[in-house]
């Protein structure tokens, strides 16, 4: 028998005349394959990347969307935010874009809102000087003036006795 080499694959074949060689198929049952045996593992498949991104850009949109939507549900009109900041009891109409002031300064039934609160008003929607002394020299025979500003319309008028009437409208 010969002397298997050490750091050969496959050993050596013995020489024994009573083995059969390995090659040669066993002389009962069926022919055995040992053909995997020899085949080096293969790599685990790589886990896609696709699924993930997939999830993550739909959580974004959703989140994008219900961030846009808290935005525009909660924003206020610039008239409700000045009737906020100036604390005026007159309410805002026609879906935040509209507001009317009654009988301000009446000798007679005055209404609701004292004058610094229209003033505070007006500060807020940044009122120019030329429409704030449109109103102030308004008379009761100049009967119903408007003027305009920015993103704002206004009609008013004025009587001695029964004080300015004056309505803000937003533009369309």
């Amino acid at each position: 028998m010969d002397t298997p080499q050490y750091g050969s694959y496959p050993p050596a074949e013995p020489v024994s005349s009573d083995l059969p060689p390995r090659s040669a198929a066993p002389t009962t049952g069926p022919a055995l394959d040992h053909s995997d045996l020899m085949t080096p593992p293969q790599p685990a498949p790589k886990k896609s990347r696709r699924k993930p991104l997939v999830i993550a850009a739909v959580v974004g949109v959703l989140a994008l969307a219900a961030g846009i939507f808290a935005l525009t549900s909660n924003r206020q009109t610039p008239l409700e935010a000045a009737k906020a900041k100036c604390s005026t009891f007159t309410s805002v109409t026609d879906e935040g874009k509209s507001i009317s002031f009654r009988n301000v300064l009446a000798k007679e039934n005055p209404g609701p809102e004292p004058m610094d609160k229209v003033d505070c008003f007006l500060a807020e929607l940044k009122i120019p000087s030329s429409v704030k002394d449109h109103i102030g020299q308004t008379r009761a025979l100049d009967g119903m003036q408007n003027d305009s500003w920015g993103d704002f319309n206004a009609r008013w008028n004025y009587h001695p006795d029964n004080g300015m009437n004056l309505t803000i409208t937003l533009k369309d």
